[in-house]
């Protein structure tokens, strides 16, 4: 049995590099320290041992959905559920966990050095855990373009792979890609990329990494109509030969249908579950019975399909042929990570693989830990005064000390300190940017549901677009300079759009102050009545509570004459009694 103390067994350093900094030696200042946790009762164990307690640990009893962080990024979210930490305009959004709870493996591989190394040299939660993929992806703005996801429709799953170190990607054995489909034209793209596409996509050259995967699973909803229709799309072609390169080739891959909202996905090719799929799918459907036998004959071909292409778990050769180092560092690339796995591994930057013309581009880059991105340091402004730093908004107009224009923008850059900034208004008038200071004015001009005297006084502060116009005029050399504008890439006759709209701005402006104005009076003569209102009642209730008063007053002394005249007639009385007693 092997040696408590050896983290690195059932791995292979050669074909795995690590990235953990070696054991200390005998003469380093941290080698006693390093000993004495060593000797704790749990470490002292065999390895194979503690990689059994690992998995119990880290492994999660439901399906672990993965997304992307941010564009370009090596990390991913667990979960079902994430948070958009990002304003909508942004063009890259990040995404957190809407979970408090962290995953255990996080947990474990923080608490000390030996456990990190233990989990770290033998990655059991990619193990013991299925990973689910969404298609089509919720959030289409990680994609170099939006119709990327037809092309590349496990882009998700790409990424995943491409993004993880290669010891933990061997180590992957349960795949799962749900499906949504919104159409019969998502059905055909699904038919194509499992039955029909002769043609590798990037996720088979990086699937075949994954030496000890079991289960690569589509599961498809089975309350749309359009499940017939993968079935039936799929039936011809899985007749075909099966050394062609495509998904439906795989021996571990398994078509499963959700065959309740909520339940557990069956799987297609088990004659046990044909009854239960068919009633399952009865029972939920509002449809006819004729529909439901369909189905049924539906699901009796295609386990027929499955069970013939069965042939144990062996790979074919045309999937073995594709885990060569060109097509995997090809898949690789093509998912357009900042660092990809095998990089994140990669202590000596001359080591890291790719291109020579990105790793010359990398050495000028910070790696943002956080998020996973590569972060390049560029001058704010260009040789010619532009701004070159991506920003989302204006959120402000003014006159610096030197009475130029500047405005303040809000930075479209991950963790940037300071988040805003004031620039120069001539920094940002070039094609396309003005739009921005545009939107900064129409976002006043058409505000709604607003205090009408602040928001008029807010207006009146600000400097209008008419002055930014004519400021802009007179530094630009003219009219006919300041919208001066690349026809060739906006479209013929772009630049008097621009002016035109600037035009009418100006016209829109003061008219917006008039009319709050306007409001402003109406409020006020408003204001004035109530008050005249409230004054006229004030006195009228000041009047009837002097009168009440004196009514007061006047029983108050009705009630002590009466008093009075009682306790006189109270003593003659008793004078009169006592004389008639002598």
């Amino acid at each position: 049995m092997a040696s408590g103390n050896d983290p690195t067994v059932g791995t292979n350093d050669k074909q795995y590099p690590s990235s953990i900094v070696k054991v200390p030696q005998a003469d380093h200042p941290l080698y006693a320290q390093f000993m004495r946790n060593t000797s704790n009762p749990f470490i002292s164990l065999p390895i194979e041992v503690r990689l059994i307690i690992y998995e119990y640990a880290v492994a999660i009893n439901k399906k672990i959905t993965v997304h992307h962080v941010t564009r370009r990024s090596n990390k991913f979210l667990w979960g079902e559920k994430q948070l958009d930490t990002r304003s909508s305009s942004s063009s890259s959004k990040i995404w957190s966990n809407s979970e408090q709870q962290p995953l255990a493996v996080l947990s474990l591989s923080q608490t000390c050095r030996q456990f990190y190394m233990d989990l770290e040299n033998n990655p059991v939660f990619y193990r013991v855990n299925t990973f689910q993929f969404t298609w089509p992806r919720a959030d289409t703005s990680t994609l170099p373009h939006i119709f990327a996801w037809q092309e590349e429709s496990l882009a998700e799953l790409s990424e995943f792979l491409a993004a993880i170190t290669p010891k933990r990607r061997a180590m992957i054995r349960y795949v799962h890609v749900a499906y949504d489909f919104n159409g019969e034209w998502d059905t055909s793209a699904f038919t194509r990329l499992v039955f029909r596409d002769p043609r590798y996509s990037h996720a088979l050259p990086l699937l075949s990494q994954c030496k000890d995967i079991r289960e690569l699973s589509f599961i498809l909803p089975s309350n749309l109509p359009y499940f017939s229709i993968i079935l039936v799309n799929g039936l011809n072609s899985a007749q075909q030969r099966h050394d062609i390169p495509m998904l439906w080739n795989l021996p571990f891959l398994r078509v499963k249908v959700a065959a309740a909202e909520g339940g557990h996905p069956l799987a297609l090719g088990d004659s046990a579950t044909i009854s239960r799929l068919s009633w399952d799918r009865f029972r939920h459907d509002s449809q006819d019975h004729r529909v439901f036998r369909r189905d049924e004959r539906f699901i009796t071909q295609f386990n027929r399909a499955m069970f013939a292409r069965y042939r144990g778990n062996e790979r074919p050769q045309w999937f073995q042929d594709m885990d060569n180092p060109d097509r995997v560092q090809q898949a690789i690339t093509a998912q357009g990570l900042d660092v990809h796995g095998e990089n994140r591994i990669a202590q000596n930057p001359s080591q890291r693989t790719g291109p020579v013309s990105s790793r010359t581009r990398r050495k000028d880059t910070i790696y943002d830990h956080s998020l996973g991105v590569l972060r390049r340091d560029i001058p704010q402004y260009s040789d010619n005064g532009i701004l070159t730093w991506n920003f989302k908004e204006v959120t402000g107009i003014r006159l610096n000390d030197s009475s130029e224009l500047e405005c303040e923008v809000i930075w479209d850059m991950p963790r940037r300190v300071p988040a805003s900034g004031w620039v120069p208004v001539r920094a940002l008038w070039v094609d396309g940017s003005e739009s921005h200071l545009r939107a900064y004015y129409n976002l006043s001009i058409h505000a709604r549901g607003v205090h009408h005297r602040n928001h008029c006084e807010q207006m009146k502060n600000m400097i209008s677009p008419s002055y930014v116009l004519e400021c802009m005029t007179k530094l630009c050399g003219g009219a006919a300079e300041v919208f001066s504008i690349d026809e060739s890439k906006r479209g013929r006759g772009h630049g008097n759009v621009i002016k035109k709209k600037w035009e009418v701005m100006g016209r829109l402006w003061p008219a917006r102050i008039k009319h709050e104005e306007t409001w402003v009076i109406e409020e006020e003569k408003e204001r004035q009545k109530h008050e005249r209102e409230r004054q006229k009642a004030e006195r009228e209730r000041q009047k009837a509570e002097r009168k009440h008063q004196k009514a007061e007053r006047e029983r108050q002394r009705e009630k002590a004459k009466g008093e009075a005249t009682a306790s006189a007639k109270g003593k003659l009385n008793l004078t009169k009694a006592k004389g008639k007693a002598k």
